[in-house]
């Protein structure tokens, strides 16, 4: 799907979201890179992105950008509110 409509965040999301939970975390983290570009306007999807890049870099092993991520969808949660 992502091939056939390359500006929907939505597809980079669920994929992503996929390879994390067969812990394929290089390929989620691709994922969410690529696809948090296409994310306009749509603070729920750019918080979800920030939590799914956090796991990914979790599962890395990279700490740094993994408390990066996380506090990042933080400031957006609260903004929100």
């Amino acid at each position: 799907m992502v091939d056939l409509y390359p500006a929907q965040p939505q597809f980079y999301y669920y994929a992503g979201l996929a390879y994390n939970q067969l812990k394929e975390f290089k390929k989620a983290k691709e994922m969410f890179e690529t696809g948090m570009d296409y994310v306009v306007e749509n603070p729920t999807l750019e918080i979800n992105y920030n939590i799914q890049l956090g796991e990914a870099y979790n599962g890395l092993g990279d700490t740094t950008k993994k408390e990066f991520y996380f506090s990042k969808a933080n400031e957006l949660l609260k903004k929100q509110k």
